[in-house]
């Protein structure tokens, strides 16, 4: 440590000491001040700079009891989830961590597997335990993950396996619970269909269908995000819960280190993304990703939110190196490092430790490193806003520009705007209406044209108009 820093870090304390500590002695010998009151004196002067560093202790002290209280109410929880089956499926710890969904990740024995997408869907629609917002949004981003993959048209063994011990957990079957069925008799319920198959997979499908590409996700949440600030979602009482998800964070993410990662788009489709998250959950810790432009890019963004305190190179020599050198594609790698202590992560300041040329300069020209409220938000609220709308909900909100996705940005928020009175022109009710429209392409094609885009040409919009009936077909198929 330099002189400089220790100066800087023990200012109060030196001050203290140099000056009062003397005068306070002077004051004794003249019999001014009692040795007694020196000896209090003396105590007070070398314990009033360590108060705040006394107070940070006392906050980090009753946030671990909470967390290790809130780990023992859940874990009894996933207790019950256990005897349901009646099989040898967790092994539960004393302290959690600071998202308990995280934490249900490594509890699963390995061999167990197939039982977390089961708890997922127990802890969404079964469990009296209750859930904070983080933990609710990190809980359905978990659900669309497990089920992403589970199809029920050409189903495998697992998959009917997850199937059955579904339906068990939503339609009120008989205990305990198995994950082999007797046959594929349950797959033909009104109870199996409308509480799994449309109340879980038809959703996931509907995302997936729509955000297959990276761009198409970007596109998805930004039209979320448009939707909920133009007030077109006040009806389904999203409002409160991401104020109380504000509130959580500004708690939630204190008295953490947080590792700021920025990584260029070309490498998002090798997964090395996933990687990282995948390195850094498997630890009980959170991360959140987002995109946004550098000059004249996108650029991928992981903010990792972590227990530990690793310096930088620990850090990535830990979570990064494998996954990113790994990786074939030419990227750009730019790790930052913060530590919050006490106050929320609104207020505090991103410490720089690698930054590097027109990188850093894009980032700072954004203020990411003076503030982290853009990094901590990160698609969350679009995933809270997703998590709270149901699959019906959420066909009947989305308009026409997620079939579109070259379509020009300005021309995009048109479409959002205008979407009920499209959707009232043409007698469409949910997004995948548009797969049988009453009119034909070349009239509701002409529509568009003459009524919001009469700079284009009609043939562009007809040309628009089926590629829109097209995406809207794959979307049916895949939910038949």
């Amino acid at each position: 440590m330099g002189v400089e820093t220790f100066l800087r870090r023990n200012y109060s304390f030196l001050l203290l000491n140099v000056l009062i500590v003397p005068v306070l002695a002077a004051l004794t010998y003249l019999s001014i001040l009692s040795p007694g009151l020196l000896a209090i004196s003396v105590v007070l002067v070398n314990t009033l700079p360590k108060v705040e560093e006394l107070r940070r202790r006392w906050r980090t002290s009753e946030h671990r009891d909470r967390v290790k209280d809130r780990t023992e109410e859940f874990n009894q929880e996933l207790q019950s989830f256990e005897a349901l089956f009646q099989a040898d499926i967790l092994d539960t710890e004393e302290y959690g961590a600071e998202n308990l969904i995280n934490y249900t990740e490594s509890v699963i024995d390995p061999g167990q597997q197939i039982y977390l997408p089961l708890l997922y869907i127990y802890l969404s629609k079964k469990s009296n335990f209750e859930l904070e917002n983080h933990e609710r949004t990190t809980l359905q981003k978990k659900l669309q993950t497990s089920l992403k993959g589970v199809s029920l048209v050409h189903p495998t063994e697992d998959d009917i396996r997850l199937a059955w011990g579904a339906h068990q957990l939503l339609c009120e079957a008989s205990r305990p619970y198995t994950i082999d069925p007797p046959d594929k008799g349950f797959m033909e319920t009104d109870c199996f269909e409308e509480r799994f198959v449309h109340g879980f997979l038809h959703k996931e499908q509907v995302i997936s269908e729509l955000t297959s590409k990276h761009e198409e996700l970007a596109d998805y949440r930004h039209t979320l995000s448009q939707l909920y600030d133009s007030g077109k979602l006040s009806k389904f009482g999203i409002q409160q819960a991401l104020l109380e998800l504000e509130e959580e964070l500004s708690y939630v993410l204190t008295d953490k280190t947080h590792y700021f990662t920025l990584i260029n788009d070309d490498m998002k489709d090798s997964g090395v993304i996933d990687d990282i998250e995948e390195n850094i959950i498997s630890t009980g810790d959170d991360t959140y990703t987002g995109s946004f432009m550098v000059n004249g890019g996108m650029a991928s963004l992981v903010l990792c939110v972590c227990d530990e305190s690793w310096e930088t190179k620990e850090f990535y020599e830990k979570f990064i190196k494998e996954p990113y050198e790994r990786c074939q594609t030419d990227g750009v790698l730019s790790i930052h490092r913060a530590k919050f202590e006490g106050g929320t992560i609104f207020k505090q300041q991103y410490e720089e430790t690698e930054p590097t040329g027109n990188i850093l300069r894009a980032i700072k020209s954004r203020n990411l490193l003076t503030t982290g409220e853009v990094a901590a938000t990160m698609n969350l609220r679009e995933k809270l806003i997703e998590s709270h709308l149901s699959t019906d909900e959420l066909l009947s909100v989305l308009p026409l520009n997620l079939f579109l996705p070259d379509l020009p940005s300005t021309k995009k928020e048109i479409l959002i705007e205008k979407n009920e009175k499209i959707k009232q022109k043409f007698g469409i009710q949910q997004l995948t209406d548009w797969a049988n429209p009453n009119y034909t392409a070349e009239e509701i094609g002409q529509h568009l044209h003459q009524q919001y885009f009469p700079e284009d040409s009609e043939d562009e919009w007809v040309e628009n108009t089926e590629k829109i009936i097209s995406e809207a077909e794959d979307i049916n198929q895949a939910l038949s």
